[in-house]
């Protein structure tokens, strides 16, 4: 082998151990950033084909197609190579798997895993929502946010876990509308 294929290999499995250490990080912070979110009552990850990380898929699926492909024309390629980039492509997956999570907690909506403190809502910021008609559930709620400014969100919600999600609504919004409408127009005035 020449010298200049030697280098070459040594800074491909060089470029190699990097993505896996890469990807291996992104995942632990993936997982820590979900384990950190405490009080969840719902969780679900939106999207076709159940929530399914589309570049981690496509990547595992193209490194196996190479794979298959090394074998099938007896390659001289090391198995390492695949390896790391599978295990690479795994953790890859396992991160965006666990980061794209809407998670209903006690506290509020959190639409995105990764970023909990930025990407909630709690429950007394909303001040509207309606159902949405369509084929599957969506919930569109009115907020403020930390500047007062009103903002909207669009929150598909699986048709398996609908009643639940209803339940969660009655309980943590539509108490506090109910509290609020006693105290302005009186429960007297509400009942006859």
């Amino acid at each position: 082998m020449s010298v200049t294929a030697e280098v070459l290999v040594t800074l491909h499995h060089i470029l190699q151990v990097g993505f896996v250490g890469v990807t291996f990080l992104l995942m632990l912070v993936a997982l820590v950033n979900r384990v950190r979110v405490q009080d969840v009552l719902l969780a679900w990850r939106p999207g076709r084909w159940g929530g399914l990380p589309l570049w981690p898929t496509m990547f595992i699926g193209a490194v196996l197609a190479f794979f298959v492909l090394a074998a099938a024309t007896q390659s001289q390629l090391p198995l390492t190579i695949f390896a790391g980039y599978l295990v690479g492509g795994l953790f890859w997956f396992v991160a965006a798997w666990n980061a794209a999570a809407v998670l209903i907690t006690e506290q509020g909506i959190i639409r995105d895993a990764q970023q909990p403190e930025e990407c909630a809502i709690a429950w007394a910021q909303i001040a509207d929502y309606f159902e949405a008609p369509g084929d599957q559930p969506q919930y569109v709620f009115f907020y403020l946010d930390e500047h007062d400014m009103r903002r909207r969100l669009e929150l598909s919600v699986p048709a398996a876990q609908e009643d639940l999600f209803r339940e969660v609504l009655e309980a943590k919004v539509d108490a506090r509308f109910d509290l609020f409408l006693q105290r302005a127009y009186g429960k007297q005035a509400l009942e006859g």
